[in-house]
């Protein structure tokens, strides 16, 4: 009898388990999970197939609906399904990296570090983990730890603009401003184009002396972005603190015409216009500052102080230091002080996205829409990231938009020339896209840089072989089987080359010996097919 309900119970379960994956197939994925719990629910059951299957398309349920979520920006609502994900799952460990970039940006920075720390215990070596965690350490402005962290990464990564940057930033917060000036020093030369770097190694230069360094500097990040209020900001500090108070007022005056709410701007204009003893204008801008936000404190009296000055009989002197205590323009080396406690937001790890993307059936592809209007978004607020413009250029192959996934690789390499990954996918798009001549213009761009694998070596022993450059395909076809005498796609592009210069027994040697070696069924097709070739022509 116990057996004819067990058989009932599988046949109910697995009438269940099928209609919830079709939620799930679906991708109706709040569904999915109804289901899937319903069954879960009955815990008598444990051992059943069904039930076990369900625990796992559950997770992968909370998992879908979390990374929505984590996408938009809700975090707390993404870290919460993250958990319920792991709680049915606990071997998927790679979601403790979701759950500690959630908490770092819902500002639990104690539970990311534990969510990274767990990982890390697990595997020291996981990089992006021990970049965050680095973040994290930041954040709660444990500056020792943070500093001794980002070495530590350096010194295994030191390619690492952002570390570099990071780096800096903590040195500042422990007034290290001279190492401080070196490792945003070290982010900019490996970005030349490092906005943010640019901007804080400009202040650090000003607070020096070294104010036409600095002016330098934030010139060339305004030729980049004009309208950013943060660089203006930073001109009218520098400025100011070079006495130069028309400049100063002036670009005071442009922060507040791009962003009229940005208070500290204000303040920094009033005190300059008193500098200036333009004491009307000051007194208006204190009361401008009053309307932004009527929480600033000392405004009333500050505003009464320059009133009396003001209407003191001429042959009075203005007491203008009267405004000491309420009021002052920061330094620059305030202003960086103020900047490193901001707390830092982890922005989702775009590679893990292009990686799991690469791993989905074609008919999936549609996930991928979404992600790539997240990653174009992303873009547009950080344009200086080569590794954004990398991604993108990924996610744009994914779905076969060629001319985009270019364009963000050439991108990435004009932002960091060294960038290997992205000039190499930049070589095998434009292969595979049949632009050969500018294909071999980025081969040769990697090879001044790197001594390159054998799949590189064969792929651009094809591209020679198609621009009618025999002798070059079969030089480079011969240095990727120096590296590996058992790669199949070099002998084929081998024994094309051969037929091409009539070396026809040569050829087919080379045929034999794909055909020996290959196990890709598309290359073995490709090898018979050309043996074929060779052999009809032969008779």
């Amino acid at each position: 009898m116990t057996g004819f309900f067990k058989k009932l119970w599988q046949s109910d379960t697995r009438k269940a388990f099928e209609e919830a994956m079709e939620f799930y197939n679906q991708r109706r994925y709040n569904e999915a999970v109804k289901a899937f719990e319903e069954i879960l629910a009955q815990k008598g059951a444990s051992s059943d197939v069904y039930y076990n299957l369900s625990a796992v398309y559950c997770s992968q349920s909370y998992h879908d609906i979390g990374f929505r979520d984590f996408l938009m920006g809700l975090f707390p609502q993404a870290c919460n399904y993250f958990q319920k994900a792991l709680d049915l799952q606990p071997g998927h460990i790679d979601l403790y990296q979701l759950i500690g970039i959630c908490r770092n940006n819902m500002r639990d920075h104690e539970g990311a570090v534990e969510a990274f720390q767990f990982l890390l215990t697990i595997d020291h070596n996981r990089l992006a983990a021990r970049i965050n965690q680095g973040i994290v350490f930041y954040n709660l402005q444990l500056w020792d730890k943070a500093v001794q962290h980002h070495n530590e990464i350096i010194r295994d990564y030191p390619s690492y603009p952002d570390v570099h940057y990071r780096l800096g930033l903590a040195l500042i917060g422990m007034d290290r401003t001279h190492e401080a000036h070196d490792a945003l020093s070290r982010a900019l030369a490996l970005n030349p184009k490092y906005h943010d770097a640019a901007v804080k190694l400009a202040l650090l230069k000003a607070n020096f002396g070294h104010y036409d360094e600095a002016n330098q500097l934030i010139s060339m990040v305004e030729e980049q972005h004009p309208r950013d209020p943060a660089v203006h900001y930073a001109r009218g500090a520098i400025l100011f603190e070079q006495h130069d108070l028309q400049g100063a007022a002036a670009a005071f005056q442009y922060v507040l015409s791009l962003a009229p709410d940005q208070k500290e701007a204000g303040i920094s204009l009033a005190l300059t216009l008193v500098e200036m003893n333009d004491l009307p204008q000051a007194i208006d801008m204190f009361r401008k500052i009053k309307e932004m936000d009527h929480h600033v404190p000392h405004l009333d009296e500050a505003i009464a102080s320059l009133e009396a000055a003001y209407h003191l009989p001429p042959q009075h002197p203005k007491p203008l230091n009267g405004l000491g205590p309420f009021f002052r323009v920061e330094t620059v080396l305030e202003l960086l002080k103020r900047e490193v406690k901001r707390p830092l937001n982890i922005a989702p790890d775009i590679g893990d996205m292009i990686a799991t993307i690469a791993t989905l059936h074609e008919d999936d592809c549609a996930l991928c829409e979404p992600i790539l209007s997240y990653i174009q978004d992303y873009v547009a607020q950080h344009p200086d990231y080569p590794d954004l413009y990398h991604s993108l250029g990924l996610l744009n192959i994914r779905l076969r938009q060629y001319t985009a996934a270019e364009k963000a690789f050439r991108t990435a390499v004009l932002l960091n020339p060294d960038y290997l990954s992205a000039r190499m996918n930049l070589f095998r798009m434009l292969k595979e896209a049949g632009k050969n001549a500018d294909a071999l213009l980025e081969a040769h761009e990697i090879m001044g840089r790197v001594a390159p694998a054998p799949d590189f070596y064969a792929d651009l022993s094809e591209v020679c072989l198609n621009l009618g450059q025999v002798d070059a395909a079969l030089d480079f076809a011969g240095k990727a089987l120096k590296i590996d005498p058992h790669h199949a796609a070099a002998y084929l592009v081998q024994a094309r080359t051969l037929e091409r210069m009539g070396q026809v027994g040569e050829a087919l040697v080379a045929v034999e010996r794909c055909l020996t070696e290959t196990t890709v069924p598309e290359v073995r097709e490709a090898a018979l097919a050309l043996r074929e070739e060779i052999v009809n022509s032969k008779k």
